[in-house]
């Protein structure tokens, strides 16, 4: 099986700059678009649960859907599961409380990560670091990882202007056995380990996925590495989708030296942003992409929140970072970089549809923002690394 996944994504596969671990082989993947597709899917894993349900959100709501989760996640809990959950400060500051008692009542292990307080001077880089990923394990066999938080406006269609436009992929095998040591390592700390299967981990298709889930302030960058690899080696086409892109210097230069190889290098960034400083400090680096030839195009309808790449018809990035100093340096993500040309093909699908509903940004649109737009331009960049 490695031998013929070294045959057909060799060059994709680099380890140069990458760690060893975090690699699995015979997974099953299924993409999941919007919280339409994901939340279903999930909703029905977690109910089939018959052991241990980890979850791990930087934003989980007591509206409608956040209900719908806590109600299942408590079910399972009084049957006998052992459910944890652990969300983030920041991110569940303003998301209300009846979640989160209405789960504990019913035995729900909980775990509030980085508190805005810390208890001690020497964790105080804990309060500005995030616990940003978005994962759900069930019983080891079933796992799912995205940019979809829970909350109602993550659901629907990813076409409804009040709501987000984001990705999940689900996973089966010894990807998802992955996902729950991983989540293990997250608890164990609080509750010690989950049960572990008694059974080894289903086997399914030739398909391999490579995790990346360094700590915050690694010196390993293995986020940003991972990005750089799928450019630098794409021969025919590389098309990013993100909701935050402020990318560093090293991004940038592997996107022009793709474009000058002659791959079609697209972006794909939000209209309109819940955090708009952020389009702002976004849009400083517009004139220099569009002038070394790489396309823009700007999400229209839905907001868009994904973090998503795909290349070649053959392999796909998918998970909780930004393309930013955050999501490459300051919080803890994870991605997962799947071998799989249906899965990579779908993905390409998906994006072909948002280019249909986005405007390309060319450089007569540049060059028309006023003097006041730039100079805000400068100060949201400068301030950026701060959001």
């Amino acid at each position: 099986m490695r031998r013929q996944l070294g045959k057909t994504y060799g060059h994709f596969f680099e380890r140069r700059f990458l760690p060893r671990h975090g690699i699995t082989f015979a997974n099953k993947v299924r993409l999941l678009s919007n919280g339409g597709q994901a939340y279903p899917a999930m909703l029905d894993a977690v109910a089939t649960a018959t052991s241990h349900v980890d979850v791990c959100m930087y934003i989980f709501r007591d509206d409608r859907i956040g209900m719908l989760f806590a109600e299942a996640l408590a079910e399972r809990a009084r049957h006998g599961c052992q459910v944890r959950v652990a969300y983030d400060a920041v991110g569940c500051a303003d998301a209300g409380e009846r979640q989160f008692a209405l789960m504990r009542q019913a035995g729900v292990k909980l775990h509030c990560v980085n508190p805005l307080m810390p208890n001690r001077i020497t964790r105080f880089w804990r309060a500005i670091s995030r616990e940003h990923r978005k994962i759900i394990t069930v019983d080891g066999r079933v796992g799912f990882i995205g940019g979809i938080n829970i909350g109602d406006e993550y659901d629907g269609d990813g076409m409804d202007e009040t709501r987000f436009r984001d990705f999940v992929v689900e996973m089966r095998g010894p990807a998802a056995d992955y996902l729950h040591r991983l989540m293990d390592r997250t608890f164990r700390n609080s509750w010690g380990p989950a049960p572990h299967m008694k059974h080894p981990a289903a086997r399914y298709e030739p398909t391999m996925v490579w995790f990346q889930s360094p700590r915050p302030l690694s010196p390993r960058r293995t986020i940003v590495n991972t990005y750089i690899n799928l450019i630098r080696n794409a021969t025919r086409y590389v098309w990013i989708a993100n909701a935050y892109f402020l990318p560093n210097h090293r991004v940038v230069n592997a996107m022009i030296r793709a474009v000058r190889r002659g791959v079609d290098v697209r972006l794909l960034l939000p209209e309109k942003s819940d955090i708009p400083i952020v389009r702002l400090a976004s849009q400083l680096w517009y004139h220099h992409l569009l002038r070394h030839g790489i396309k823009i195009f700007e999400r229209r309808s839905a907001i868009l929140h994904a973090k998503a790449a795909v290349a070649d018809d053959a392999v796909a990035i998918m998970g909780s970072a930004n393309l930013d100093a955050r999501g490459f340096y300051l919080n803890r993500e994870v991605i997962a970089t799947i071998y799989d040309e249906p899965f990579a093909c779908s993905l390409r699908d998906e994006l072909v549809l948002d280019f249909q509903h986005s405007h390309p940004i060319e450089m007569r649109h540049v060059e028309k923002y006023t003097f006041i737009e730039r100079i805000k331009q400068h100060l949201a960049y400068a301030i950026s690394p701060l959001l």
